[in-house]
């Protein structure tokens, strides 16, 4: 019972600290853009994050071993994508990105 309570407190912590970096995050933002941003990926991570934890929490120990690599690996993803969009954001504010020099198909005379 005591595990339990321990692994309960755990996830709760995490959840509450995960909780304080969005708000500070979202405290950070530059525009609305960034903002609306921010909230979306702040709720998709929530609702997956619950998923998994869920899933975690109620399998079997050989489960939660090969349930551990994927997670790692949608949990990593998602951070990468998470910094690279919010940057292009950030990028995109402040009026470094040129629009003109990304296009991909030319005119052809």
């Amino acid at each position: 019972m005591q595990k339990a309570m321990l692994g309960f407190l755990l996830i709760l912590g995490l959840l509450g600290y995960l909780g304080y970096r969005g708000f500070r995050a979202l405290r950070r933002c530059a525009g609305p853009r960034e903002r609306l941003f921010l909230v979306r990926m702040w709720g998709a991570y929530l609702v997956v994050g619950v998923g998994l934890l869920l899933g975690l929490m109620f399998s079997t120990n050989k489960a939660r071993v090969l349930l551990l690599l994927p997670v790692l690996a949608v949990v990593l993803t998602a951070a990468k994508f998470f910094s690279k969009t919010r940057a292009r954001m950030q990028q995109i504010d402040r009026g470094e990105v040129d629009f003109e020099q990304m296009k991909r198909a030319k005119e052809v005379r």
